[in-house]
This record gives structure tokens, sequence and C-alpha cells, in this order.
């Protein structure tokens, strides 16, 4: 059965509403989505794909935060080695 013409949705306003959904979901976190997801499907039910690639996004955000910490430690070690050498160097000339 077909439906009324009045719930046609031309292709301009499918587009339109593509594009506003992508915007929206271009705005959210992994974490934001995920939970979205649970609340639409239930608790680690279906779109199983795309949970996986929302929990790697995760998972890859806070082992880079967890290496920019150590970088920022590493640089800092190094700076004040060689600052220390230099401090030594000058002492002895």
């Amino acid at each position: 059965m077909r439906r009324p013409a009045s719930t046609l949705r031309t292709q301009q306003e499918r587009r339109e509403s593509a594009e506003t959904l992508a915007k929206e979901r271009g705005l959210r976190t992994a974490e934001e989505q995920l939970k979205i997801l649970n609340e639409r499907l239930g608790e680690e039910q279906g779109a199983e794909k795309e949970r996986k690639r929302l929990l790697l996004q995760i998972e890859q955000r806070q082992s880079k935060n967890i290496n920019k910490h150590s970088k920022k430690n590493t640089g800092e070690k190094k700076r004040k080695k060689a600052k220390d050498r230099r401090n030594a160097q000058r002492k002895r000339n």
C-alpha cells in the first residue's frame, strides 16, 4: 500500500536531514555516541562494528593522552640534563 502524498519527502529534504544529522553526529564524542546507541538499541545490542570503532577511538585517545604526559616529562628531563651540562661546563671554564 502506498503512503499518502503528504508524507513523502523530497530528495532535497532527505539530503538536508542527512546533512543535519551528520553535523550533529560530528559534534558528539565517542562516549556520547555509545551512550546514544545504548539508549536506542540497548546495552551491547546491535551496531557491533560501530561500537568497536567507537571503543577503539576512545582507547586511542586515552593512550595518546598518556603518551603526551610521558613525552612531556621526558622532554623536561632532557632539558634539565642539558642545562646541568652547560652549567658544569661554565664552571670548568
